[in-house]
């Protein structure tokens, strides 16, 4: 039986897919699923009923924030699919603004 509410399939089909890149990329301590979920302060069971639409089962809020801080995966993208799945939006938006500190400062001191 699917979920009622489509926008949180989409949720949480973004979700298992940066769940397997980050184990997959194996650049953190997580290879597995159980280390993942437990790095989101769940367990395994929790992950198998999110990928499983027999459970009816959506991320929690809870998980979702915890996976874009300890990952940096963008939340926007996470949302909405719109973006990267990583921050490397807000990364090259954050370096433009440093260098243009860095312009105004040499200005500043001139």
């Amino acid at each position: 039986m699917p979920r009622k509410n489509q926008a949180l399939d989409g949720v949480n089909e973004r979700f298992l897919e940066a769940m397997n890149n980050i184990i997959a990329k194996r650049t953190t301590e997580v290879t597995n699923i159980s280390q993942f979920a437990e790095s989101l302060g769940s367990n395994a069971s929790a992950i198998t009923q999110i990928k499983n639409p027999a459970y009816q089962r959506s991320v929690s809020l809870q998980m979702l924030t915890k996976l874009c801080e300890r990952y940096d995966v963008n939340g926007h993208w996470l949302l909405t699919g719109k973006g990267t799945m990583f921050g490397e939006e807000e990364k090259d938006m954050l370096k433009t603004i440093m260098n243009r500190l860095e312009v105004l400062e040499k200005k500043v001191g001139d």
